[in-house]
């Protein structure tokens, strides 16, 4: 709730005049931008102006009163109210606000008036609290309108009209960019949403998530809609909740079963922490560890029993009072069964009690006699025979409503969920046949009748700047040379295919009842690709109809896939859409070169695109030669002008060139997809098609060649202990601190500055790090994994571990230290500072830490393996190496002597045998290379990828009721989108029953830490200076690096430089060198931060020089536009004010020239906007 610790005037008197002025003018400014009208008019402002400037008020996107100087907008009313009222003629506010802490007053607009405020909350709330009632008993549905302020701006006094147990409400409200959505309201929602709204902060957009969306939304409009869902289905889902009352008997102890008085429930004990049917089943005894590892949110859906009892291998039924006929069964029934009672979708053990039915029944009447739970009758007979189980208690208590009072919701209720994160196991123990799989090869073939490979051209924005939606206004696929144009064209591109190839829903005999039934149950489909589908779905997807059984595939804006049905003309047809992207990452622009392909050199103004040009359609060519992007390119744009048959006199058809373009860039995405298509299947006889993205292909690869045979995937308790021992590359300058080393002349009187050029720092490189780590290892663990019950014997004895420690001393303090822990804000954090840490970690990482820092530790609880490894890694992950290195080095040569001047400039035409003997040729490097490239890099990081926790689905509005019926405790938030038609959901998934091989990433992430480990170790060991270490880079002083390569040899008897597989080389990369390259001044900030300047000599042996620049979160092209700018083109300059300590503020959508570079922002209604500002301060 917001409160305000002293009075609070911020109005045009206190403040600057002049900043009022200025908002009052940009205020102007915006109506203009907006409207395209003036705001004033004889010295006067517009009525339709003061409208607007209301309407700004009403919405909270203005505070300022723009048309007058005596009036004030108060936000509790809506309305203006004269300035008099708060303020005297000399400007002061009046006496009796400004003796009390009540009134806040912004430019001119009042924003709080605390009494007013609670008085009319007052009165509001038991208003609301009828309204409610009045729904749910008689099974309406209503929608009820609430401000804030409605109720006193604390969103917990919801939680005393809102019976969240037993009814389903759900919050609409209207964001910033006036997109509609909804909010469930559940176990955990609304203690999150009360969070941020106390906090009264707006976030920025890259912090937000649902529920943050929806705090900004109800903070800024001030007002947000409380939906009533008293109507009660058949798709009411069964999940387990509190008991919804608190009981009476305080002298009848009930919390073995969930059930509390006012008083127990008052207590911040942890009682809510865990599920009822987890609460209940510990009740029983059983550990719900496997459980808690399962369930993503506070309720287990009733469909979902079936797989918790086959985790704990129990027999589970349930019985309901409510239904004392319903009896279900989940689980092994030649168990003992262990009995669940149901009321109120609140689980509880059933057992016997010790009390008898009389006690309950006459609780009142016999309550202060001794031992009262034994009396059996009204002669106060005692005996022990008769005591009622849990099960007809509760039964009594539900029957007998004085006994009970409604549940008041507290903290302790909403503050806790799962949400998949257990912090502390109890026993380790898993059902095998539940929780491992024995890996398998799997290719689903494809059941594709043709492909299209399609593109979009689009409007994104306008001649007089207004920010507008891209909107479509051709498609183009390769089989469509002519496409379709329009704001419909979309619509055509589906409509032109399913007539094509759809089936008639009105089927008239047995073939084309097979054909319509193999069409619905997508056993044919017509596959889409894009390149960067993500996009192009946008403008399909008002278009599209989606079944629950089909859900799109989406990560973050992008898509992997989407099925979906179209109909036309009475007939459907079964679509696939996918991402080009996801399997060849690189731009459409560089397929040419990577595949060999001949492609037409090709430009787009896009810039020229505006949404009037595009209604002209014919521009006048002087007015295009005039577009910003067709500098140095207007010869290109007129021959591609002709080539696309464009020019009509002085006018350009720029729709018609557009579909050129488009078509053209349909037709190399065809070619280049083919062509990786059959370079793969020539590289390891895989079928792209049978996978989404490169990493599973990279995946899939492994388990063809039998790396995976005898291997185990997990789930549930194992998958979840041995994910925490998942710790990525180190990261880190020495000693978390920032470092400066400044060599340059410039720097001579500078603290760590000589001034000489002295400095020498190089870049050393692992090669191949990860496929490396993968050659080196003793292969991949086989079998399942088994609980540890003698750490010694298994230390020795077993092939791997995965274990949790307590760590007890360090022995030896290093810059970089070997080990590390998650901080409370998830930062991975490499330190000597362990000592009563707890820490995961596997067998690699534990003999690391022992063997370099000594380290001293007490062993808690694990997993090991012991069933022998699979070998096979180690051939394959080498062979892949050496063949990437055959196809680099193998050529395609053409004679391009335009090319040749381009390609003189870079170190390959130095290196290269060819340019020495042939200057008129171009190399092009075999595209089979990077085939397997890439199934190096990729073939490891799905095995420890981590589940989907949550999914996407696509409802029709219609369905919304339904919807948020069936699953109002898993929505996180439900968004319209732009046609009204359809709802995008954020679903979190009730259950984790995500497989993967974890065990097998962690020991490759840790090996790939130990090939860098034992090269740094004998640096520190010999007080040899390193900077920083980038995951597979080390900053390293120059001089140094042979010396360590003699070290390296001497302890390991292993050559360190090279460039095979395990060992290292230097790889600062300089345009233009020919000789070594180092870097003479260096400023390392912290992770991932820092900056070199490189020299290095030409081939003529001058002096050259340049950077290597490093900031996450921040382009280069930002960094050196922001040194051109302000530091004289030094980027070490800025870098040196950073690590001073001044924070510096980038334009991240600024390119090094200064031109714009363009980014868009993917709203949750499905359109896109560009961004037109994206700044980021940075310090240190």
């Amino acid at each position: 709730m917001f409160k305000n610790n002293s009075p609070k005037i911020l109005n045009p008197q206190k403040k600057s005049i002049i900043d009022y002025m200025s908002s009052q003018q940009q205020l102007i400014k915006d109506y203009k931008d907006e409207t395209g009208k003036k705001a004033l008019w004889g010295g006067y402002f517009t009525k339709l102006f003061q409208k607007w400037n209301l309407d700004k008020l009403k919405s909270g996107n203005t505070k300022i009163v723009a048309f007058s100087d005596n009036k004030l907008f108060d936000t509790m009313t809506k309305k203006l109210v004269n300035k008099s009222t708060y303020f005297t003629k000399g400007n002061k506010l009046r006496a009796k606000y400004s003796k009390k802490n009540d009134i806040i007053i912004v430019n001119n607009t009042i924003v709080e008036n605390v009494v007013k405020r609670e008085k009319a909350s007052d009165i509001f709330m038991p208003k609301l609290k009828r309204k409610i009632k009045y729904a749910e008993n008689n099974n309406n549905n209503i929608d009820i309108p609430i401000t804030i302020d409605n109720i006193n701006r604390d969103v917990k006094r919801l939680l005393k009209v809102l019976r969240v147990a037993t009814h389903n409400y759900s919050i609409s409200v209207v964001d910033n960019n006036g997109i509609k959505k909804y909010f469930g309201i559940n176990y955990d929602s609304l203690n999150r949403l009360s969070g941020y709204l106390e906090t009264g902060t707006l976030m920025s957009s890259s912090e937000l998530t649902s529920d943050k969306e929806i705090a900004e939304a109800i903070l800024t409009n001030n007002e947000f809609e409380l939906m009533v869902r008293g109507k009660r289905g058949k798709n009411q889902q069964n999940g387990g909740s509190f008991f919804p009352y608190t009981h009476k008997l305080k002298k009848v102890d009930l919390t073995r079963y969930a059930v509390f008085t006012k008083e127990q429930h008052d207590e911040d004990d942890g009682k809510y922490d865990v599920n009822c049917l987890c609460y209940a089943l510990e009740r029983a005894g059983y550990d719900t560890t496997p459980v808690q590892c399962l369930v993503r949110n506070r309720t287990i859906p009733q469909k979902e029993f079936k797989h918790v009892a086959e985790l704990l291998d129990i027999h589970l039924t349930i019985r309901f009072v409510k239904d004392e006929k319903k009896k279900l069964h989940f689980g092994d029934k030649t168990k003992t069964p262990i009995e669940i009672g149901n009321i109120f979708n609140h689980y509880f053990l059933i057992e016997k009690t010790n009390y008898t039915s009389y006690s309950i029944n006459n609780y009142d009447n016999i309550k202060d006699i001794d031992d009262f739970n034994k009396i059996v009758n009204n002669k106060n007979v005692k005996r022990k025979d008769k005591f009622i189980s849990s099960y007809l208690l509760i039964k009594i208590l539900y029957n007998t409503p004085s006994m009970l009072e409604e549940l008041e919701y507290n903290n302790m209720i909403y503050k806790t969920c799962f949400h998949n994160e257990v912090k502390h196991f109890g026993s380790l123990k898993y059902n095998e046949k539940v929780n491992t799989n024995k890996v398998k090869f799997t290719e689903n073939e494809s059941n594709i009748i043709d492909t299209y490979y399609f593109d979009f051209e689009t409007i994104t924005g306008r001649n007089d700047k207004r920010k507008i939606n891209h909107k479509p206004y051709c498609v183009y696929s390769d089989k469509h040379k002519n496409g379709f144009f329009g704001p419909t064209c979309g619509k055509q591109f589906l409509e032109n295919i399913v007539e094509k190839y759809g089936v008639s829903v009105y089927p008239k005999n047995d073939e084309e009842k097979e054909k319509y039934k193999n069409m619905i149950n997508r056993k044919t489909n017509i596959r889409l690709i894009a390149h960067n589908a993500g996009y192009d779905y946008r403008f399909l997807i008002e278009h599209l109809k989606f079944d629950t059984r089909n859900q799109p595939l989406e990560k973050g804006n992008s898509l992997l896939t989407a099925k979906f049905t179209s109909y036309y003309n009475n007939k459907v047809l079964s679509f696939e859409i996918r991402d080009s992207l996801k399997m060849i990452n690189m731009g459409l622009g560089k397929f040419g070169k990577a595949f060999n392909l001949k492609v037409e050199k090709q430009m787009m103004p896009y810039s020229l695109y505006t949404e009037e040009n595009v209604e002209k359609r014919y521009i006048h060519i002087n007015e295009c030669l005039e577009n910003e992007e067709l500098k140095g390119k207007k010869e290109l744009f007129l021959e591609n002008c002709k080539k696309s048959n464009c020019l009509n006199g002085d006018m350009v058809d720029i729709l018609k060139y557009a579909g050129w373009y488009c078509y053209l860039d349909c037709i190399t995405l065809k070619q280049g997809y083919e062509k990786f298509s059959g370079l793969v299947k020539e590289a390891t006889g895989q079928n792209i098609e049978n996978y989404l993205t490169l990493a599973s292909l990279a995946d899939g690869y492994l388990k063809l060649k039998g790396c995976y045979d005898d291997v185990f995937s997990i789930s549930g308790v194992p998958r979840h202990f041995i994910q925490k021992c998942v710790v990525g590359g180190r990261t880190m300058t020495a000693q978390n601190k920032k470092i400066i080393k400044l060599g340059s002349k410039k720097y001579k009187d500078y603290e760590t500055g000589n001034g000489t050029e002295k400095i020498k720092i190089s870049d050393f490189d692992a090669v191949s790090l990860y496929p490396s780590a993968m050659n080196r290892m003793d292969g991949f663990l086989k079998g399942v994994p088994k609980i540890i019950d003698n750490f010694e014997y298994v230390k020795n004895n077993s092939d791997g571990y995965f274990i949790e420690i307590k760590v007890l001393s360090v022995g030896k303090d290093y810059k970089f230290p070997c080990a590390s822990y998650m901080t409370d804000k998830g930062i991975r954090n490499f330190t000597n500072d362990l000592v009563g840490r707890t820490i995961y970690l596997d067998k690699t990482g534990l003999e690391d830490l022992v063997n370099f820092q000594d380290v001293k530790y007490e062993f808690i609880k694990g997993y090991h393996y012991d069933e022998g490894r699979n070998s096979t890694i180690k051939e394959t992950i080498k062979y892949v190496f050496e063949q990437r290195l055959k196809y680099k080095d193998m050529t395609y040569v053409y004679k391009n002597d335009e090319l040749v001047k381009e390609f003189k400039t870079k170190k390959e035409y130095c290196k290269s045998e060819y340019f020495e003997n042939k200057e008129y040729d171009v190399i092009y490097t075999n595209a089979l290379q990077m085939v397997f490239k890439e199934l190096m890099n990729s073939s490891y990081g799905k095995s420890y990828m981590k589940p989907i926790e949550t999914e996407k689905r696509y409802i029709h509005k219609d369905d919304l009721d339904k919807t948020f019926e069936r699953h109002s405790n898993n929505i996180k938030v439900a968004t319209e989108l732009f046609n009204g038609e359809h709802i995008k959901i954020d679903m979190i998934k009730n259950i984790d029953e995500h497989f993967n091989c974890v065990h097998v990433g962690v020991e490759i992430l840790s090996m790939s830490k130990r090939i860098m480990y034992e090269v740094m170790s004998i640096a520190e060991d010999n007080k040899f200076n390193m900077y920083i270490t980038d995951t597979d880079s080390i900053h390293i002083d120059t001089d140094k690096v042979k010396p360590l390569a003699e070290l390296f040899k001497k302890k390991y008897n292993r050559e360190l430089i090279g460039k095979g597989m395990g060992q290292f080389h230097t790889d600062f990369d300089l345009e233009g060198s020919c000789g070594e390259i180092y870097a003479i001044d260096s400023v390392f900030l912290g992770k991932k931060c820092y900056c070199d300047r490189l020299k290095s000599v030409d081939k003529f042996g001058k002096d050259i020089y340049g950077y290597h620049i490093r900031m996450k979160g921040v382009p280069v092209g930002s960094i050196i536009y922001k040194a051109n700018t302000d530091y004289g083109g030094d980027v070490i300059e800025l870098y040196k004010d950073l690590y001073e300590g001044k924070a510096i503020l980038f334009d991240l959508l600024v390119n090094a020239d200064g031109s714009k570079r363009c980014r868009f922002e993917f709203k949750k209604d499905m359109t896109i906007e560009n961004k037109d500002e994206f700044f980021r301060k940075i310090s240190f």
